[in-house]
């Protein structure tokens, strides 16, 4: 595997503007940071992004020139080129230089010990022994498990037949390729099937396209699946805290569950070419995988992302050969591209998670920073969903946030006000000063400080950690309050911050050890004693009662965190 230094100057896989499923080089441009061992911050003054976070697979060397020519390499073969040919116009940007950005498992394979080059030298050949000990895990096709097969059922509904979209030559040729690939790995067949769903094809972010199948006519008939889905902030929750970090990456997942007949055909689409049916799961997979790391008390799974987390690495080389063990008997296949093995801290469900911390991914972060102003209610929604995703590392996002609900009332017209643009980029400044949070440890206990204002209520679930006297936030919680509460009296605003236990429940609510609640509204710590006809402060009392809580009261001056939570 390829490695470069800030400073190097590379060529970089980019969409084609004119056309986004194919892709050429660009360049060259000058790496500013690494990420990780596969991930480069890239200078593009001349794209749309003065910035770009790029995954090793589409970044190639970029050779100054010695004389009158300059040497290009272009998929690993060195063309030169007279300096006037490197332009938008010329030949450069043909279809014989689009090129493939796949990585097969061989491939790396072949280069493991630069893949595991962050590891100690005995911590590397423990692991490189490993992965060749279970050298099945990697093919270059995915296998096809045994140990489950998938049904679609759409009762008494009637076939629905869609005609294929329609696609331009290139389009056509990019769909045939992908086609002619699957039939030569059993992944369809040709059909004869009564069903047909069109298919489109999606341009990947590396400069390649997925070939998908539009089911959503098909899914209206269909009866659900009621197993759920993990949380993701369950599953970062649970791994947040390692030390050593193994994230599995299954290489086409679903490919690797059989259909069943009646499956095989609703599944059927139609191309221009022709009509075939699947003989594998097209898309998604839920239940099979947490079959197979049940027990597994190292290990946890989104779909197809496995993590494994331990604290040390005689544990963490056992739990890895545990979870081989089980995908080999489960006949799956990893994909080695987008594993990693024994690191510090991985990329895990939009989060960087591990040695206790838990931050947000700089690449997602980067995205939010270049959204541009709102201009409808419509693209205020899509920040606001992009930026809520990390709320929870935001100290006062209700408050700073409230000219975007105000605007977003019913009946309310969109007016961009200073009050909103100022909002706007108070938004963007918290989420890029890199904000961490502690991953929680359920073995220890935790503590609350609430408060509450005229507008909204606050609270930060804190934690301190070993010989540590400093309260580490785990989680931060605003709410606005309605258009009732804001009548409320004062204590009952305190009082009604404190049901942010129902937000953090998880984390409290079947704790042994006593919560020990920080207020600076003193009569609260006097409530189980207080005797007052207020039935609202009544209620509220007995529902608190639920939980082992010691009410602590601080100066207002002290309590700075869920001060700030609660004010704009």
């Amino acid at each position: 595997m390829r490695m470069f230094k800030p400073g190097d100057k590379v060529l970089v896989l980019f969409p084609v503007q004119t056309n986004p499923l194919q892709a050429i080089f660009h360049g060259p441009y000058e790496i500013m940071s690494k990420i990780n061992y596969v991930d480069y911050v890239i200078r593009t003054p001349d794209r749309r992004r003065p910035t770009q976070l790029c995954h090793i697979n589409m970044i190639k060397p970029y050779y100054e020139k010695k004389s009158d020519t300059v040497t290009v390499v272009v998929n690993d073969n060195e063309f030169d080129l007279t300096r006037n040919m490197i332009d938008d116009s010329s030949e450069f940007h043909s279809k014989s230089n689009i090129v493939s950005v796949r990585l097969p498992n061989s491939t790396i394979l072949e280069n493991i010990d630069e893949k595991l080059a962050h590891l100690q030298p005995e911590q590397k050949q423990q692991m490189k022994k490993l992965i060749f000990k279970y050298k099945d895990l990697f093919p270059d096709v995915p296998r096809r498990t045994t140990i489950a097969s998938h049904d679609v059922d759409v009762g008494d509904a009637k076939p629905i037949k869609q005609h294929p979209c329609r696609m331009n030559l290139e389009k056509c040729e990019l769909a045939e390729k992908e086609i002619e690939y699957m039939l030569e790995d059993n992944i369809i067949r040709h059909s004869n099937s009564n069903w047909s769903s069109p298919c489109v094809m999606v341009p990947k972010p590396d400069g390649s396209i997925r070939f998908c199948t539009d089911y959503r006519k098909v899914n209206a008939v269909t009866k659900t699946d009621a197993y759920p889905i993990p949380r993701a902030d369950d599953c970062v929750d649970k791994v947040g805290k390692a030390k050593f970090l193994t994230k599995i990456d299954l290489l086409k997942g679903y490919w690797c569950v059989p259909l069943t007949d009646r499956g095989r055909e609703i599944s059927a689409f139609v191309t221009p070419s022709g009509l075939y049916e699947y003989n594998v799961l097209p898309f998604g997979m839920k239940r099979m995988i947490n079959s197979v790391i049940y027990g597994l008390k190292d290990t946890d799974a989104y779909i197809d992302d496995l993590v494994t987390g331990n604290d040390t690495w005689e544990a963490h080389i056992i739990a890895v050969e545990k979870l081989f063990e089980r995908l080999s008997k489960a006949n799956l296949t990893i994909n080695l591209a987008k594993s990693e093995f024994g690191h510090a801290t991985v990329t895990y469900l939009g989060y960087v998670v591990g040695q206790g911390k838990v931050a947000p991914v700089q690449a997602k972060v980067r995205a939010i920073l270049e959204i541009p102003t709102p201009t409808g209610k419509k693209t205020l929604r899509r920040f606001l969903g992009m930026v809520g995703y990390y709320r929870k590392f935001c100290k006062n996002f209700a408050n700073v946030a409230l000219p975007f609900t105000n605007l977003l009332q019913k009946n309310v017209k969109f007016v961009w006000t200073v009050p909103c643009q100022e909002a706007f980029e108070k938004l963007k400044t918290m989420i890029c000063q890199q904000p961490v949070l502690k991953a929680p440890d359920f073995e220890k206990p935790f503590s609350l400080a609430v408060d509450a204002s005229d507008e909204a209520a606050g609270a930060v679930l804190i934690q301190r950690n070993e010989g540590d006297e400093v309260d580490h936030p785990v989680a931060y919680f605003s709410k606005r309050f309605n258009k009732h509460q804001r009548n409320y009296l004062t204590i009952e605003k305190e009082l009604l911050s404190h049901f942010s236990f129902r937000i953090f429940d998880v984390y409290v609510g079947t704790t042994q050890k006593p919560l020990i609640v920080y207020t600076d509204h003193n009569p609260l710590v006097f409530l189980s004693e207080m005797k007052n006809k207020n039935q609202r402060l009544l209620n509220w009392s007995l529902m608190l009662q639920e939980y082992n809580i010691v009410i602590t009261h601080i100066k207002g001056k002290d309590n700075v965190v869920a001060d700030c939570l609660s004010r704009c």
